[in-house]
């Protein structure tokens, strides 16, 4: 990987240091041959000393941060150029993209078209102070010292890195989740006071899927939230909290955290997106009639100014697909309840060009088919549905309900029934899933 991140600095960088952790390769002498002055320090599951060891041993002004599987953008040069000419600037953020895969060409990751999720900002460009260092031993990040500092910093939106070791085979082959929980869990004991290990914490264990364990770290660091407290952190703990809120169905409580995040940060993606989620919640939750109907267009609109997130880069942003596929998929799922199917079907593909699950934006489709009228095209479309799952055979229940093939609805309700236990594949249908077990044909 190394080269290539070498290449990617030629022509601006006036020095290059380079830390190597215990490397059993040809990495060092890679390193040398470039012309970059080499720092050995064993590993010792420290993020932070190496980088400060590299902090440390440059004498420029101002320093850029990469990592090896990391490569500046094409045309990133002058957007730093133009940071290093200003006097009211400590530390720029700049844009991160995870490539989609190892092999990506950089310009094409950063563009979007090998890219894997959206780019989010990272401290990289800092003037070389007295006082900067890094914190953390995982996570770890110079913003903590440089408000000590008294710095300013800024995002800088010209300034794109693409990042290869974020493709997602690459990540899950060096268990890099695994390793920044135990890091992290191992920072929380040696710094009991700090909220940002338990924020990265309550993340973490969400996306490796320990729910409950995320829920008791959310908990504990929101209930320690104050004016003091760092915006990320704040961000990562109510974004942790509100999703656990949902997941217990407690809507209400997951409402009040997104108006509370909304307050501190502004009108983020994240808590829109959420504000959205828990009104849709409420909404069901009301028996037909006005109150239920001004809830879910209230959460349509909701969802709509998510979307709208999109063309604005976002610094936090956790939920994945907030201002793209997650928001067209609960807005189409709005847009059905609302017995608005023709626009529902139409924003169930757009969900699934997005990146959303293939299996419940097509069941999303064809129940919008069969509200507007086609039970037929929803019926022969289903037949490829017709899984392990009950979604499909509840659907074609329906459908040939409507087509007045009664013998055969019983039948696709009782494979419906027997696949219960296996799980829904999506929450829209919860309606008319009750209403079938009620009122069988």
């Amino acid at each position: 990987m190394l080269p290539g991140c070498l290449a990617s600095v030629r022509g601006l960088a006036d020095e290059v240091v380079v830390v190597d952790t215990g490397s059993r390769d040809g990495t060092r002498e890679i390193a040398v041959l470039a012309g970059a002055r080499v720092y050995d320090r064993p590993w010792d599951d420290d993020f932070s000393a190496p980088r400060n060891l590299a902090l440390a041993g440059a004498t420029g002004d101002w320093v850029l941060q990469l990592d090896a599987d990391e490569r500046l953008a094409p045309g990133a040069a002058a957007g730093i150029r133009r940071a290093l000419a200003r006097r009211d600037l400590d530390l720029g953020l700049v844009w991160i993209h995870d490539a989609a895969s190892e092999e990506a060409d950089p310009a094409d990751v950063v563009s979007g078209r090998r890219r894997h999720g959206r780019p989010l900002p990272a401290p990289r460009l800092m003037r070389r102070r007295p006082g900067l260092e890094y914190r953390g031993i995982v996570h770890e990040t110079v913003e903590d010292s440089l408000a000590d500092l008294g710095g300013r910093l800024e995002v800088l939106p010209d300034v794109h890195v693409a990042h290869l070791g974020g493709a997602p085979a690459h990540r899950a082959a060096l268990a890099k989740r695994e390793r920044n929980i135990a890091l992290l869990e191992r920072r929380r004991r040696m710094e009991p006071d700090a909220l940002a290990p338990v924020a990265w914490l309550a993340v973490e264990y969400w996306q490796s899927g320990r729910p409950d364990d995320a829920e008791r770290a959310a908990v504990e660091g929101w209930a320690r939230v104050d004016g003091r407290s760092s915006p990320i952190a704040v961000h990562m703990l109510g974004v942790s909290l509100a999703l656990a809120s949902m997941r217990r169905g407690d809507a209400s409580s997951a409402r009040m955290v997104a108006e509370r995040l909304l307050r501190a940060e502004g009108r983020s993606a994240d808590a829109v997106f959420l504000l959205g989620h828990a009104t849709e919640a409420a909404a069901r939750a009301e028996p037909p009639g006005g109150r239920r109907r001004e809830l879910l267009e209230a959460a349509e609109r909701l969802y709509q100014e998510a979307l709208g997130k999109r063309s604005r880069p976002e610094v936090y942003m956790i939920v994945d697909g907030a201002d793209s596929w997650a928001a067209l998929l609960r807005r189409a799922t709005v847009l059905l309840l609302l017995e608005r199917p023709e626009e529902a079907a139409a924003e169930f593909r757009a969900a699934r060009l997005a990146g959303a699950d293939e299996g419940a934006t097509c069941l999303g489709e064809l129940e919008a088919m069969l509200d507007a009228g086609d039970a037929g095209g929803a019926l022969a479309g289903l037949e490829r549905l017709l899984d392990a799952r009950p979604d499909g055979w509840v659907l074609a229940a329906a459908a040939a309900r409507a087509l007045g093939a009664r013998e055969e609805a019983r039948l696709f309700l009782a494979r419906a029934a027997e696949r219960v236990p296996a799980g829904f594949v999506s929450n829209h249908r919860a309606a008319r899933q009750a209403a079938m077990m009620r009122d069988p044909p």
